[in-house]
């Protein structure tokens, strides 16, 4: 018995010696590699924001991306206070599809609508606001706090329907991450009195002690900081087929052909938001446009097919390519007098049908080609609905 634990001993040191001198070659050959969630900062307003200056190297799924958050804590070059007359100002909002660490910056959306409207003989300056997990809210204190002192003619507001109406309700949030624990990492709209605006406040303090535990710790070092770990979760994440990714995925009771009634509380919160946000926007003499973020599964028809088979096997119905959910968005927004721009048939075309180029294969989130039909349907919808007259 003691030689056989011996040798699982041996093995044991062995793996682990292996693995450690892996890791420094790795390391000498990649450059050092960081993980965007070691600056992604506790906020007592907003739930989180990025570290502003933070600079590090994203190993994601499609390759390596550098990653630089400027001094105002946004994806972004520095945003610059001087006043160009002849030029645009567009401000940005958005979750993780605007903050897109994902693809190089010049790739990003606003980046390529810039380039767009340069081609076109037009000037834009444009400011990308977009934090990942943001939900509406959070998009609307961000404007509220950064986005009116850039004075902008025009704000964008991308929504992301998958993840919009739920991270907008507690109600709906109660059992993730994060509220996980009674602890909420996110501000809410109260939804118990609709007559009221209140916000429930994240639990800055208790999440921000987390944080920095987490953060000193030597686990989330070795976790976030590994290249061996960096690159094993993301060939895992490469050979995860998008069906094994999304057909778990609760939020695709959104698309059931028969409105799901749990959502219905956080689409009227959505509307009061966005109500809100249009208010402000109008009185600071800007307006407000908002256009949908597609997913894969919203643009590609085979994939849709098997997620809506699947469904059906397990007893529900979903519709999406005729989605209720997109169908009561746009409901909202024209009822409310805000333009809406829905993506979903410039991504179709694109694909013919097939949006598995458009997207980082194991990330899910657009690649730079996807942020390019984007910009280009967005600027040609402003473009033709006289947005763009000065």
């Amino acid at each position: 018995m003691r030689k056989l634990l011996g040798n699982i001993a041996i093995v044991v040191l062995s793996t682990v010696v292996t693995l450690g001198i892996l890791e420094l070659i790795l390391q000498f050959v990649y450059p050092a590699h960081e993980s965007w969630r070691m600056y992604s900062v506790p906020d007592p307003e907003l739930g989180w924001t990025l570290e502003p200056g933070a600079e590090f190297n994203r190993y994601s799924p499609g390759g390596l991306v550098k990653v630089r958050y400027n001094a105002q804590g946004f994806r972004d070059s520095d945003f610059s206070e001087s006043r160009d007359e002849n030029a645009l100002r567009i401000v940005v909002l958005g979750d993780s599809y605007m903050e897109a660490n994902m693809v190089s910056l010049d790739q990003v959306f606003h980046k390529q609508l810039e380039r767009i409207a340069r081609s076109d003989g037009r000037k834009f300056i444009t400011f990308n606001l977009g934090v990942a997990g943001y939900g509406t809210l959070q998009e609307y204190l961000t404007y509220k706090k950064n986005g009116g002192k850039l004075k902008p003619d025009l704000v964008l507001l991308a929504f992301y329907l998958h993840n919009d109406i739920k991270n907008n309700s507690e109600q709906l949030n109660a059992s993730a991450k994060l509220t996980r624990g009674g602890k909420r990492k996110r501000p809410y709209l109260e939804q118990s009195d609709e007559t009221q605006w209140r916000i429930n406040p994240p639990d800055y303090s208790t999440i921000n002690e987390e944080y920095l535990k987490r953060r000193n710790s030597l686990s989330f070092q070795i976790k976030y900081k590994s290249v061996l770990l960096t690159l094993m979760r993301n060939t895992g994440r490469a050979l995860t087929s998008k069906f094994n990714a999304f057909e778990s995925d609760s939020r695709l009771n959104l698309h059931r052909c028969e409105s799901d009634e749990r959502f219905l509380p956080s689409f009227r919160t959505t509307e009061r938001i966005i109500r809100r946000l249009k208010t402000d926007v109008e009185a600071a003499g800007a307006q407000l446009v908002v256009f949908s973020v597609p997913a894969m599964f919203d643009t590609d028809t085979a994939f849709a097919q098997e997620l809506e088979l699947k469904a059906k096997s397990d007893g529900a119905e979903l519709c999406v390519k005729d989605s209720p959910a997109y169908q009561k968005l746009a409901e909202i927004l024209n009822r409310n007098g805000v333009e809406y721009i829905d993506l979903r048939p410039a991504f179709f075309k694109e694909a013919g049908g097939d949006a598995g180029e458009l997207f980082v294969i194991g990330d899910w989130h657009w690649n730079g080609k996807g942020h390019a039909i984007a910009a280009r349907a967005v600027y040609e919808s402003l473009k033709t609905k006289g947005y763009l007259a000065r």
